[in-house]
């Protein structure tokens, strides 16, 4: 029995030590008022020196661009797409044959929403994102992550 459950350990910590992605990025949320009836949703990125993440405006073809989501609410709807800004760094890569647009080091990715009922409510949704560094001899080696964020909305603190 003893034997049986340690192999069961052996294997849950396996499992465990695999599934822990390392992640070179810290981010923040936050929501700026733009009027009383739409508001922006900011997400930053503080990348690890040396790494990047790739723009959301980024064509087809190429590693994952970022791409953020917010979860559909009869409180509000999505307005246009989302711009990122940041130290821009454009960078034709043959091996896509595309152009990479990416930021190192911090970026700063937004999302408009029109606001429907101005009470309280959760906003909740998700960032998908590569992470990047050059390595010598290697090319790209790359990360990708989604990131879970929920931000509570009330609209008397705004």
């Amino acid at each position: 029995m003893k034997r049986l459950s340690f192999i069961f350990l052996s294997i849950t910590a396996t499992f465990i030590s695999f599934a822990q992605v390392e992640d070179h990025a810290k981010w923040k949320y936050s929501v700026e008022k733009i009027s009383d009836k739409q508001l922006r949703v900011v997400s930053t990125a503080s990348l690890d020196p040396g790494w990047h993440i790739y723009s959301s405006n980024m064509q087809d073809g190429g590693p994952q661009k970022t791409i953020v989501t917010v979860e559909p609410s009869n409180m509000f709807t999505v307005s246009g797409s989302t711009t990122d800004s940041g130290k821009l760094i454009e960078k034709f890569d043959s091996s896509f044959n595309i152009t990479l647009r990416y930021f190192p080091n911090i970026a700063t990715f937004k999302k408009t929403i029109d606001l429907t009922d101005t009470t309280v409510f959760m906003l909740k949704g998700n960032v998908l994102y590569m992470l990047c560094t050059e390595l010598k001899l290697s090319g790209l080696n790359g990360v990708i992550s989604r990131h879970p964020n929920s931000i509570s909305i009330h609209n008397r603190i705004m």
